[in-house]
């Protein structure tokens, strides 16, 4: 094997990775990368007997956008972990008049979304 065949060899495997490396970045930037942090705080109000009188859950939701393009945030929804009159989704959440849904999230934006009150639902389920 001569030398020229031995360099062209070595740029068409570099030309190669490179091809692939700009393949998969290409993906990850469509793609996009949203974080999002759920916390949910129960409530409950006793009686003297320590019986439940109301229940109630706040639930706040953190939205960062870590992609370089901006994103739209349809209206949430919370997927439980079984059904609950035949259905596994709890979509009546009540948000306050802002924000207004679909939700258009600059790059680097973070948005924080409350609901206070929510009743309880028979489908929340403590996880582990």
């Amino acid at each position: 094997m001569n030398w020229e065949l031995g360099i062209a060899l070595y740029a068409a495997g570099i030309s190669t990775l490179v091809l692939i490396w700009r393949l998969i970045e290409y993906y990850f930037e469509k793609a996009g990368r949203i974080k999002v942090f759920v916390s949910i705080q129960q409530k409950a109000l006793l009686d003297s007997h320590n019986r439940v009188i109301d229940h109630s859950i706040n639930i706040e939701i953190t939205i960062t956008n870590f992609s370089k393009h901006k994103r739209i945030i349809e209206r949430p929804i919370i997927i439980t972990d079984r059904k609950t009159d035949g259905m596994d989704k709890y979509k009546n959440m009540d948000f306050p008049s802002e924000p207004v849904f679909p939700l258009q999230l600059e790059p680097g934006e973070k948005r924080k979304l409350e609901l206070n009150n929510v009743k309880y639902y028979r489908g929340f389920k403590k996880k582990g």
